[in-house]
């Protein structure tokens, strides 16, 4: 790698945290770089001679680099001002077009060539959590906003169905869990069931919840003072405990949900079957 590239390489570290593919950065104020794969996405733009991390500011471009060799792949065409690199799959980009509080869409750019093949319709919504905010699967994007989610045809890019979140009073959106022919809904009050026409199935309330796990039978949902497990099958409640995740006490779960561990200040451990 010739030094011009090592030196491109070494301002970019800066700008993006280590780890499985597409982690965005959180140490930069600017439009975040990201892994996905053996690949590397930035965003810039030029300004005279010289070249800039986006901040949304200017009209960016976004650019894709092989990690193994250090050369640059593409480079897109100038996109408008207020975009943000959001996240990509194998066979996209997305670009986040609007406010970080507000309506936005979604630039969608072929991730092999860089060109920009659509833009989404336009959403009303927060920039939420990773898992709540942009969910992509083979058939659907699904989009956070403040009502509902919004999925999105990976076919044709156009709005094919919307999920209202609060019609179950199941408080601000915090998870969404694509199944074969299901979408779940985890917010800060409860689950949501709904079938594959968008509309609630069921739903499990239960207040302040502050994370989830989840495998093919049970969603666990851990609050402030309890953890609750539903079946995904009779969407019912399967049972509680007393327990939930702190600085000290922490879950391990295995594959098949049957049995899970806990790990209390390091030095007790406690197995729970079914």
């Amino acid at each position: 790698i010739d030094e011009k590239t090592v030196k491109t390489q070494n301002t970019m570290t800066a700008m993006f945290n280590s780890g499985a593919g597409g982690t965005r950065g959180t140490q930069s104020i600017a439009s975040p770089s990201f892994l996905e794969g053996d690949y590397l996405y930035t965003s810039t733009f030029k300004l005279g001679p010289r070249l800039y991390a986006n901040d949304g500011s200017s009209k960016a471009m976004v650019q894709k680099y092989d990690i193994k060799t250090g050369k640059q792949l593409w480079q897109s065409d100038k996109l408008s001002k207020g975009t943000d690199l959001s996240f990509a799959s194998s066979d996209f980009v997305f670009v986040r077009k609007g406010k970080a509080f507000g309506k936005s869409a979604l630039f969608v750019l072929d991730a092999k060539t860089g060109k920009l093949l659509t833009e989404t319709e336009t959403i009303d919504g927060f920039v939420y959590r990773e898992g709540a905010g942009d969910v992509l699967t083979p058939s659907f994007l699904y989009r956070g906003g403040k009502k509902n989610v919004y999925a999105f045809s990976t076919q044709s890019w156009k709005m094919v169905k919307t999920y209202n979140t609060k019609s179950e009073k199941a408080g601000k959106l915090q998870v969404m869990i694509p199944a074969s022919s299901q979408l779940l809904t985890v917010g800060d009050k409860g689950l949501i069931f709904f079938d594959g026409q968008g509309k609630s199935e069921n739903a499990v309330n239960t207040p302040r919840v502050t994370g989830t796990y989840w495998n093919d039978t049970y969603c666990f949902l851990f609050t402030t003072k309890k953890t609750v497990a539903v079946n995904l099958d009779t969407q019912e409640m399967a049972g509680e405990l007393s327990l939930f995740p702190t600085e000290n006490t922490f879950f391990l779960f295995s594959a098949d949900g049957s049995k899970m561990v806990t790990i209390q200040n390091g030095n007790s451990l406690v197995l729970f079957n079914n």
